[in-house]
């Protein structure tokens, strides 16, 4: 329906960003620069892939990460600005 459409447009998507560089890369995860094309904001963007998260039972630590960075005030830990996926990798 038209609603869900709208909705899923609202929705933050890999396509919003536009990848910088890799600045780190590991089993589980690569971390990228990217810049918000709507804005020209530029922040680090995690990706991890669902395939390598699910085979290591690894889930709850991507939404402890997640509650921790979003809920968090301190100076030290870098504040969540959007958490998302599609059919492969988290965001």
């Amino acid at each position: 329906s038209e609603i869900i459409a709208e909705l899923q447009e609202l929705q933050p998507s890999v396509k919003d960003f536009e990848v910088r560089s890799v600045v780190g890369c590991g089993h589980f995860a690569e971390v990228q620069v990217v810049r918000e094309k709507a804005t020209g904001d530029v922040y680090a963007m995690k990706v991890m892939k669902k395939k390598a998260l699910l085979a290591q039972e690894q889930v709850s630590y991507f939404e402890e990460e997640q509650n921790i960075l979003s809920r968090s005030t301190s100076p030290w830990i870098p504040q969540l600005q959007y958490a998302f996926q599609d059919k492969n990798n988290l965001y």
